[in-house]
């Protein structure tokens, strides 16, 4: 019988989260803990194109699921590689579990290749700043306190781990039991509520008044609740970027996304000095405060739902109500009972004077070069209702959030916390395989050539339903058009401009995807519809008009507001 060993406990607990997938860029100091992971058959193991696009797909995984994204990998460049995902999915607050392979302990120090441990480069030091816990499994009696402490750190902190296992201590016998049961390593997720500011929430909120609703990223879980507590109060609710898909977008109370590019619409009813604002799940960081505007504060009470009391009076001063999104709202409404408020009709002169974007005439236009509104048009008509959005940063994360209308049960995925560009290239793979929903990435030219790749490994896993929509405007669109409006059309300064239309549909083709150029608005319906349908991964190479303006003013106004506060110190 063959004994078991320390990569093996690695092994069951990946089972034992319930983790179906993995991502890795196999190597040599990993192979131990590859071969326990694979021995099963249980764990489908994706090959990613290197450990950055790994760790992204992983937090995409995290996201769908709930459960911790798994990176495994060898030492030394697999973990800096890894580094830039682990710093989104501490942003983003998902659980990242990064496992690399390091070289043997008789090796640490002794310019071994890829030596990554303290008596050399230390990517432990480097990946701890992002992480809950970033450790060395320097003995086989350390692996079981180790590997259990990183998921348990992952699953309630809700951040990324990063473990460090030299290739004998993975091939050691085990000393640690066998779980069968995460129970038996950690607690199940508990929801405290404090339930006297929920008491303190509901007495404000019945002497009526201005009221309006902000949902953000920690809001995506409460939907149900969220559409009670709305209506009940017939109050307006906006999302950010990161609650958007939290809060039906054909619902008369929606006012959009009030976050990157906010609306007009949006941004006049948070800023019009409410008597209350309900801002649930969100930092209130730069993209959802409108810059920090002092206008978002409310005149009388801004009540501050969050499960993180860290962000509690860091910009505007609340009634602060800590705990579960979910759970908040869920009391909140017990709390307040049969009150229900009365017509909002200032909210009816604001809906008259202030247009959503999606009125406008760009969303239906037959222009060509096309129009990305057109765009998310025919995405909106074409998106089955159980689909998954995801968005890249940049001009496709601006349109998304804007012009495509997300309703649950549809989801929305746009990582703005730490805005690393292709991202959600990646993160789209891991979040189909973890959703089991037909998931469509809109990204775009740049951030295809800098992620684009990883399409190959979901041909190589045969990804079903996984849409890519590249909105081909010749380089960085959103880089071009700030720098033209920060410092006038002959700026004379790198913008990320293209020389040449890069050839988005040959490169899908190219690893193995399916694919096709657009060029004419009236050709996406029947090719969106046909993608969303087909049994391998599709791209369209969908020709935009590169001067159409993505609606980011308010982003441009604070980028220039710092560059004259830099001058001024100088």
């Amino acid at each position: 019988m063959r004994k078991r060993i320390v990569a093996d406990i690695l092994a069951e607990l990946i089972e034992l989260e319930g983790v179906d997938t993995i991502f890795t860029v196999p190597g040599g100091t990993a192979v131990p803990a590859m071969q326990a992971v694979c021995r099963s058959g249980r764990v489908q193991v994706v090959v990613s194109k290197d450990e950055a696009g790994a760790a992204y797909a992983a937090a995409g995984f995290a996201r769908a699921t709930d459960k911790p994204g798994v990176v495994l990998g060898v030492g030394g460049p697999a973990a800096t590689n890894a580094l830039t995902g682990l710093s989104c999915a501490a942003v983003e607050g998902s659980p990242v579990v990064l496992v690399t392979g390091e070289v043997a302990t008789a090796s640490l120090g002794r310019r071994a290749a890829q030596d990554g441990s303290d008596l050399a480069l230390d990517v432990l030091a480097m990946s701890r700043p992002v992480t809950a816990l970033s450790v060395a499994v320097s003995s086989p009696a350390k692996a079981d306190v180790a590997f259990t402490e990183a998921f348990r750190r992952a699953v309630h902190e809700r951040l990324p781990v990063h473990l460090s296992v030299p290739m004998d201590v993975q091939t050691a016998p085990a000393e640690g039991p066998c779980y069968t049961s995460v129970t038996e390593y950690r607690s199940e997720v508990s929801r405290p509520v404090d339930r006297s500011a929920v008491t303190q929430a509901a007495e404000e909120l019945r002497r009526g008044g201005r009221v309006a609703v902000l949902l953000g990223n920690g809001a995506r879980g409460c939907q149900p609740e969220a559409l009670q507590l709305v209506e009940r109060l017939r109050a307006p609710v906006a999302t950010t970027c990161g609650g958007k898909g939290s809060f039906p977008e054909d619902h008369p109370l929606s006012i959009g996304v009030a976050s990157f590019g906010a609306g007009p619409l949006a941004r006049a009813v948070l800023t019009s000095k409410l008597d209350v604002l309900i801002a649930v799940g969100t930092g209130l960081g730069e993209f959802a405060s409108f810059n920090y505007s002092p206008d978002l504060k409310p005149s009388r009470r801004l009540i501050h739902v969050d499960k993180n009391p860290a962000v509690f009076g860091r910009n505007y001063p609340a009634l602060s109500v800590c705990g579960d999104s979910r759970t908040v709202l869920q009391e909140l409404i017990r709390e307040l009972g049969p009150y229900e408020a009365g017509d909002p009709e200032w909210f009816e002169e604001f809906r008259n004077l202030y247009p959503l974007l999606d009125n406008l005439p760009a969303p239906t236009s037959d222009q060509i070069p096309m129009r990305p509104e057109r765009v998310m048009t025919e995405i909106g008509r074409a998106l089955p209702p159980n689909a998954f959005v995801v968005a890249d940063i940049g001009t496709s994360c601006a349109f998304v959030a804007q012009y495509l209308k997300v309703k649950p049960p549809q989801c929305c995925y746009i990582p703005m916390g730490w805005s690393a560009m292709a991202h959600p290239v990646a993160a789209s793979i891991g979040i189909r395989l973890g959703s089991k929903q037909p998931t469509l990435c809109v990204t775009g030219d740049a951030a295809l050539l800098s992620k684009g790749l990883e399409l190959h490994a979901a041909v190589e896993n045969g990804v079903s339903q996984l849409v890519w929509v590249v909105l081909n405007n010749r380089g960085h669109g959103l880089v071009r058009m700030g720098t033209e409006l920060l410092l006038g059309p002959d700026h004379g300064v790198e913008d990320g401009d293209f020389k040449t239309l890069i050839d988005a549909a040959g490169i899908a083709r190219a690893v193995g995807a399916e694919a096709a150029v657009v060029e004419d608005p009236k050709e996406l319906p029947e090719l969106l519809s046909k993608a969303l349908r087909a049994e391998r991964p599709w791209l369209l190479d969908v020709r935009v008009d590169p001067t159409a303006p993505p609606p980011v003013v308010g982003r441009i106004e604070q980028l220039s507001k710092s560059m004259k506060q830099e001058g001024d110190e100088q």
